[in-house]
């Protein structure tokens, strides 16, 4: 059984508060602008803001291909300039962060066909005196076993974790041996009570400044757990990419993520649909994985630094040239000038700062 239109939205029905509502173009799940960011992130769902290269912000965000080293990747950064954070792309694409958006899925067969929708789409939309860019398509690729839809399931595993309490991410750099898992997931004490988030939204603090209190207070703790997801619709055999993740040493427990799949892997947990309803079989606590400390700690002393150039987006260029000044006493010249600035300061500093430069927005 694979994920289609009908099935899309009744997972949504089943397993998470999102209203479907009507459109003049059909059946829609409705989000604010910063839940549907996220959807379009994770998912590579597309704005409609132009016909024949809609808009996505996948892949605009990352930083890099590595969790041993700190080179930076073309994402965020432009040799060591920020150019592709929210707040910037909020600038360049204001529809991104105002209004209601409609998540529609689009079945189709080939290109040919998709681009005929979204022409007949495009019409409606139109005439009915509504925004275009109001609109994220989720594609539903019938030509392929599966139906594309792996990013889909990445969310729905981000969704599930992230109410559960994990600082969560999909196609997460580990290594160039090992790949991007499909998903990771970090635990820290202070969460185990509370909504996590997706790591980022860390990046989003500057246009949504109320909920930098909520996040500071969430991000001030250290990781104690750490969970990796394989996502498949087209096999259900996961068990030797799982096997690559595990071999870093660094994860407490695995998790296999398949739309329809009754029965995970040896140690593994299952996350899982009955009848559309989300099911999750959780791994035994007596079946954690063998970490390696040292790897581990190395690992952990990696993703503070990620963490904090996440927090880092919320900066511009300009406002980083003068962190910079003060703790490097120099401005930032190179790639290896942002490592240096990230790696002396803290998170507690990054996020007073940020207070700091919104305070002055505000004079």
């Amino acid at each position: 059984m694979e994920i289609d239109r009908i099935s899309f939205f009744n997972i949504f029905k089943n397993n998470f508060s999102f209203k479907i509502t009507d459109t003049v173009i059909g059946k829609a799940v409705k989000m604010d602008s910063y839940n549907a960011f996220l959807y379009s992130i994770v998912t590579g769902s597309v704005y409609f803001d132009n016909i024949h290269y809609p808009y996505t912000p996948k892949g605009l965000t990352k930083i890099f291909n590595d969790c041993k080293d700190y080179k930076i990747i073309s994402g965020l950064f432009d040799e060591q300039l920020i150019v592709n954070s929210p707040y910037l792309l909020s600038k360049q694409k204001s529809f991104l962060f105002s209004g209601d958006k409609y998540i529609i899925p689009i079945e189709f067969q080939d290109e040919d066909e998709y681009f005929k929708q979204l022409k007949e789409l495009k019409y409606l939309i139109e005439k009915s005196k509504m925004c275009t860019t109001d609109f994220i398509f989720q594609r539903i690729e019938k030509y392929k076993k599966g139906n594309g839809m792996e990013p889909f399931m990445e969310y729905i595993a981000s969704m599930k974790f992230k109410e559960d309490g994990y600082i969560v991410e999909n196609q997460t750099p580990l290594t160039y041996n090992l790949g991007s898992p499909d998903f990771i997931a970090w635990q820290s004490p202070s969460l185990l009570q509370k909504k996590g988030l997706f790591i980022v939204e860390l990046m989003m603090l500057r246009i949504y400044p109320q909920k930098i209190k909520e996040v500071y207070e969430k991000m001030n703790t250290n990781i104690n757990s750490i969970t990796v997801g394989e996502v498949k619709t087209s096999t259900t055999n996961m068990n030797k990419q799982i096997a690559k993740y595990l071999s870093s040493e660094i994860f407490d427990f695995a998790f296999e993520i398949h739309p329809y799949k009754k029965e995970a892997g040896f140690n593994n947990g299952l996350l899982t649909f009955n009848s559309d309803e989300m099911y999750i079989m959780q791994n035994n606590p007596d079946s954690a994985q063998n970490t390696n400390i040292i790897n581990k700690k190395a690992y952990l002393s990696w993703l503070e630094n990620y963490f904090k150039i996440h927090i880092l987006a919320n900066f511009t260029n300009f406002e980083i040239n003068l962190l910079s000044k003060k703790y490097l006493n120099k401005q930032v010249y190179s790639q290896e000038d942002i490592i240096s600035l990230v790696k002396i300061v803290n998170k507690d500093d990054l996020f007073f700062m940020l207070v700091n430069n919104l305070l002055k927005e505000e004079e």
